[in-house]
């Protein structure tokens, strides 16, 4: 079963529109429709980009990650009324935006990718509605435009 870690962030990806990019200097970014709590409260949109540093390897895999696992995931934390988390805490408690824990992916390929585990690879999963990337990486950085 694959354990998902939200990512500390105070959107939700809320989004048909998922656009993957890579570059080969090992870098690539992400950029999905959004929402803060301000614009679920106003029914409005913003765009959210996702900046990978380090990438290893990026799979695009077009379909719903929730109904192709089913049932072989675990999100980690707080199940209670998202809202009033992200109201108490400031950040999501469920943004689609996962860091794969004990990942068997990384398991396997980080051998390959990093063997002296000198860059901290870790394993990372952007949900959108019809698709969602998987990404091996060291770390991220996000804006909200």
């Amino acid at each position: 079963m694959m354990k998902l870690a939200p990512q500390k962030i105070n959107f939700v990806i809320n989004t048909t529109q998922l656009n993957a990019k890579y570059d080969e200097t090992g870098a690539a970014s992400i950029q999905v429709e959004a929402q803060r709590i301000e614009h679920i409260e106003n029914n409005t949109y913003a765009v959210a980009t996702l900046v990978f540093e380090r990438v290893a390897e990026m799979r695009c895999i077009t379909l719903n990650f929730f109904e192709r696992e089913y049932q072989n995931y675990e999100i980690l934390g707080s199940r209670g009324d998202e809202v009033e988390t992200w109201r108490k805490t400031g950040l999501h408690p469920d943004p689609k935006f996962y860091e794969v824990v004990d990942s068997a992916l990384l398991a396997e390929t980080n051998p390959l990718y990093d063997p002296a585990n000198f860059l901290s690879l870790k394993h990372y999963i952007v949900a959108g509605y019809d698709s969602y990337v998987e990404i091996i990486a060291d770390s991220y950085q996000y804006s909200l435009e």
